[in-house]
């Protein structure tokens, strides 16, 4: 609910640890003032945020990830959030017994095992819990799976 929401971003930003010095507060002002003024002439477009399974690797990261993206909604910024899944799928594969292997440009090979894998893996567990995370944080998000999902029609 809204109370839920106003609490999971009670902490944003997490609190300083100690005490700034004035130079330190000045920079950190100054760095503030920068962002603002770059978060500003992003009001009312639309961002893509690829949303890498590197970056999901553990709860406070997603939690930090999910706040940003509600931070950013609520100052008008749209987002859309495209998210990966590497090292959750490998963890799948080899819990699966499927050898996962890879190209020596370091691109993952798929048969048809691994694609399905894959998408159980993207599809399931990782569009869901991104989706939940991003809406317990105060943010709006729908998971969209191109298999299944309508696609987009092309812009006119």
């Amino acid at each position: 609910g809204a109370g839920g929401a106003a609490a999971a971003r009670a902490h944003y930003p997490p609190p300083l640890v100690a005490p700034l010095s004035a130079s330190s507060a000045e920079d950190w002002g100054a760095k503030l003032t920068t962002g603002l003024t770059k978060l500003s002439d992003l009001v009312d477009e639309t961002v893509v945020i690829k949303y890498g399974g590197h970056a999901m690797g553990s709860a406070e990261a997603r939690a930090s990830f999910a706040r940003d993206v509600a931070l950013l909604q609520d100052a008008g910024v749209r987002c859309v959030v495209v998210h990966g899944g590497g090292p959750m799928i490998s963890a799948m594969l080899e819990k699966m017994g499927v050898k996962g292997e890879f190209s020596p440009e370091g691109l993952r090979i798929t048969d048809e095992a691994t694609v399905e894998i894959a998408e159980m893996v993207l599809c399931g567990s990782l569009n869901k819990r991104t989706v939940h995370e991003i809406s317990m944080a105060g943010g709006a998000a729908i998971g969209l799976r191109g298999k299944e999902d309508a696609p987009l029609p092309p812009p006119q």
